[in-house]
């Protein structure tokens, strides 16, 4: 029940206030159950808000590591330094001798940042416009004015008229 008023934001003295004074008294309608269907009551929303307040919590996580992915970070490791020594029977046996603190750097995500940038800029990025503007024309007319192209037909009928003679 603790928990429960914690939860609710409903200090526990507070309830075990209450619950003598119904418990002595009596509630409104003669029943002692109006009173806990009312802690039932703040408890299931205490519990929507703590969920809500943890989903919240994870996408700001989520943010703050995609950002940090798409920027690249460094971060440390560490890596054991072992030396080689003969037990006597032949055998060589490892001895950790140090420990080495390694400073490593994790590149940007480059499909984290294609992914970031077709979401948020769908026109620009996304996969239709990169298609619209990737695709290759079948008509090579197609920027042609109706005078270039009238003197393209000459030319050819041209080139016809000397190939039949």
């Amino acid at each position: 029940m603790e928990n429960c008023c914690e939860n609710a934001g409903v200090p526990y003295r507070t309830f075990r206030n209450w619950w003598n004074m119904y418990d002595r008294q009596g509630s409104i309608d003669g029943s002692k159950w109006a009173i806990l269907a009312e802690v039932a009551d703040l408890w299931t929303a205490s519990q929507s808000e703590m969920i809500k307040g943890r989903e919240q919590k994870l996408v700001e996580r989520a943010e703050l590591m995609l950002l940090k992915r798409i920027e690249g970070y460094f971060y440390e490791t560490s890596e054991t330094i072992v030396k080689a020594q003969n037990d006597g029977n032949g055998n060589d046996i490892l001895i950790p001798v140090a420990i080495k603190k390694i400073k490593k750097y994790a590149h940007p995500s480059d499909k984290l940042i294609q992914f970031v940038l077709t979401k948020l800029c769908p026109k620009k990025y996304g996969d239709q416009d990169f298609y619209m503007n990737t695709q290759i024309s079948m008509n090579p007319y197609e920027n042609y004015s109706l005078e270039e192209i009238e003197a393209e037909i000459k030319k050819l009928q041209q080139d016809l008229s000397i190939v039949d003679d």
